[in-house]
């Protein structure tokens, strides 16, 4: 088959970027909407730094319930720096960060194969990529800035150039502790394919950002590490995500392709044919003999590994985003198998098959944010911004709230702390959560308002029906959106 010579590569090149800046442009737009309540967590500490708080999620308590330290103090610094424009917020912020990484990430997807002269592989990957209906989960959380820092790393190491990638995987770890796991395999497989140890340089140069914010952390919140990892796996062991594998039974979840069945099955089917496409043509296919092939796909399957079976991590949906890259590696291939069974012909290949391809890949790009149904996120947004609201007009300074979802209201509730029944910012509560004593955090801080939703869920509605219960707390207020509502209970005081 003809290679492309540097004028086409040229040109697909600027389509590629050309096309990805589109679709990442109205991926913004559309998934505005998508405001996970997890990632107001990290705006709150943002908000907080900004504010002259310090590092905190409730002022005056040093707690670290964040996984990304890198992602909050990005958070914080660009608000700090743009914020003199009226429209300008920290969850803008977070959403731009977001858009960014994923441009990058797709750049260097496409850079990393583009010196396969005869393939439409490197200018398809990044379109594929953006086709993934796990990408959407992810948006203002931390995930796509770490991934865009392991795609760094990668090209790094892919170019020789190990002590840069060493310095920028240590940034990935402290943008995602789990990246940690990208590390190992990337030491195992230079040790294995070249017989090669880390440098001393090397290792102080991954090692010495990731000890200079454990010394921090140890110093300023008493503990090295965040409480968030301990808080998530109590809700697996309490068994609020029901039983068995978790991790696997939500990759299956009908809510966490947003509902598209149809494009999970193609996309099954697509990366069933890449598997053995893999095994069929990875002696003929340099693309398959790649390092920077072998090190996601090596990476994705340890994830998996760690996140299922070890660890049984409960289903939040940006959990799996790190796997839309390795999907979209395998179910690439497919495309590339088509391309070569009918580019033979020049004329074709050029004039036809190319644009075809990309035109195709564009409007599926474009279409999906279109039909993703996201209400369901925004619809908790708009009713836990509400609920804040509420609490800002009736709840007296000093008031403290108690919740299972502390994100968005402790963005907007300006009057006292927030205590978190899942213990990410109450510690103390993670071992009674553990053993299925929801009551406890209750008891034991007793909260002047708690916010649950209305009708409670299953595991908060048997507290809620327990004398001591009625004794203690009334319904002050049902708030109710077009498709939820919640609950504001006010304690009654003695």
């Amino acid at each position: 088959m003809e290679s492309f010579d540097p004028a086409q590569q040229r040109k697909l090149t600027i389509a590629t970027i050309a096309s990805v800046s589109i679709v990442i442009l109205t991926m913004s737009y559309v998934y505005w909407d998508v405001q996970q309540d997890d990632s107001y967590i990290f705006y709150s500490y943002a908000q907080n730094i900004v504010n002259g708080h310090g590092y905190v999620f409730n002022p005056g308590e040093r707690v670290n319930a964040t996984t990304s330290p890198l992602y909050t103090l990005l958070l914080s610094g660009g608000y700090l720096l743009s914020r003199f424009l009226p429209f300008v917020t920290i969850p803008l912020i977070g959403h731009i960060i977001s858009a960014i990484s994923l441009f990058t990430l797709c750049c260097f997807l496409m850079g990393y194969f583009s010196s396969e002269k005869d393939s439409v592989y490197p200018f398809v990957l990044p379109l594929v990529l953006l086709t993934i209906p796990l990408l959407p989960a992810a948006i203002g959380m931390e995930t796509f800035l770490a991934l865009m820092l392991a795609m760094v790393c990668i090209y790094f190491y892919v170019q020789g150039r190990l002590l840069a990638a060493s310095l920028v995987c240590s940034c990935a770890v402290l943008a995602r502790p789990d990246m940690v796991l990208l590390a190992g395999i990337m030491v195992s497989y230079d040790f294995i394919r070249y017989r090669r140890f880390p440098t001393i340089k090397m290792i102080i140069a991954f090692l010495l950002p990731i000890l200079i914010w454990l010394t921090f952390s140890l110093i300023y919140f008493g503990d090295p590490l965040p409480t968030s990892l301990a808080a998530k796996l109590a809700q697996t062991e309490a068994g609020l995500w029901g039983k068995g594998p978790v991790f696997f039974n939500e990759l299956w979840n009908f809510f966490l392709w947003f509902g598209m069945t149809v494009p999970r099955t193609i996309l099954v089917v697509f990366l069933v044919l890449g598997l053995i496409i893999l095994l069929l043509k990875i002696k003929q296919w340099s693309i398959l003999r790649h390092p920077a092939f072998h090190l996601i796909l090596l990476w994705n399957l340890l994830y998996l590994f760690v996140y299922g079976v070890i660890l049984n991590a409960p289903g939040y949906g940006w959990y799996y985003t790190p796997l839309a890259l390795g999907i979209s590696l395998l179910v690439t291939l497919p495309l590339e198998g088509l391309y070569r069974l009918f580019a033979k012909t020049p004329m074709l290949r050029n004039r036809l098959l190319i644009p075809f391809v990309y035109c195709f890949l564009i409007l599926v790009c474009l279409g999906i944010p279109w039909i993703l149904p996201v209400a369901p996120v925004k619809v908790k947004y708009e009713t836990y911004k509400l609920a804040a609201e509420w609490l800002n007009e009736n709840a007296q300074p000093g008031s403290s709230v108690g919740a299972g979802d502390i994100g968005v209201l402790r963005f907007y509730y300006q009057h006292g702390p927030i205590i978190d029944a899942a213990g990410l910012v109450n510690p103390e509560v993670i071992e009674h959560l553990r053993n299925k004593d929801i009551g406890w955090f209750i008891q034991h801080h007793q909260p002047d308002y708690l916010m649950f939703n209305h009708p409670p869920r299953q595991f908060i509605a048997d507290t809620v029906a327990e004398g001591w219960f009625r004794q203690e707390y009334f319904v002050d207020e049902i708030l109710i959106t077009p498709s939820d509502r919640v609950a504001i209970y006010r304690r009654i005081m003695p």
